[in-house]
């Protein structure tokens, strides 16, 4: 079991995708994602800390202590590195990190006049 970095460029074909494995009993990641009784709304479940969202609809979060294998049938997800608690630091595969930070943005911040450079690990506070 690892916390696994995901990667999502598409929310809205995650949620398509999930809604449909959600619906057929036959599919190896059915149980993942349940629908609400009226259809609309999708829950995921595994327990991430914390979803970060782009403004052109892609996220990354860690998805905590899960198998390695767990999203191989699911198109929308990709598995872009994992946490290494050994190194307390984040592996990527080859284009993760890239993609990472395609979304989670790590450059320095001026706060009222102060420089905060956000910790590189999502769900980590400086």
């Amino acid at each position: 079991m690892r916390d696994l970095i995901t990667y999502t460029p598409d929310i809205a074909a995650l949620v398509a995708e999930g809604v449909s494995i959600a619906n057929d009993p036959e599919h190896p990641a059915h149980g993942l994602f349940t629908v609400d009784e009226g259809g609309k709304g999708l829950t995921f479940n595994v327990s991430k800390v914390p979803v970060v969202y782009s403004d052109d609809n892609s996220t990354v979060s860690l998805v905590r202590g899960v198998s390695e294998g767990l999203f191989d049938s699911v198109t929308s997800i990709e598995v872009i590195g994992y946490y290494d608690p050994v190194s307390a630091s984040y592996v990527f595969y080859e284009g993760g990190q890239d993609k990472y930070e395609s979304v989670y943005d790590v450059s320095p911040k001026d706060i009222d006049g102060a420089v905060y450079t956000p910790p590189y690990m999502i769900g980590v506070f400086a």
